[in-house]
């Protein structure tokens, strides 16, 4: 408090204006993400025939 009464510590218009805030505006736009089509389609993968057939395998003797 200040030394003598009715003295304001700080005057209103000291306080930063609500509208200081960044608008919401200013987030990026939903569709700055990747499209989902972006993604390596599922076809990119191996095939399963790519795997080494049983036969490959060392067999063990026995």
């Amino acid at each position: 408090m200040s030394g003598y009464p009715g003295a304001p510590s700080r005057p209103r218009g000291a306080e930063p204006a609500a509208g200081a805030e960044p608008p919401a505006g200013a987030e990026p736009p939903a569709g700055a993400e990747p499209p989902a089509g972006a993604e390596p389609p599922a076809g990119a993968e191996p095939p399963a025939g790519a795997e080494p057939p049983a036969g490959a395998e060392p067999k063990v003797k026995g």
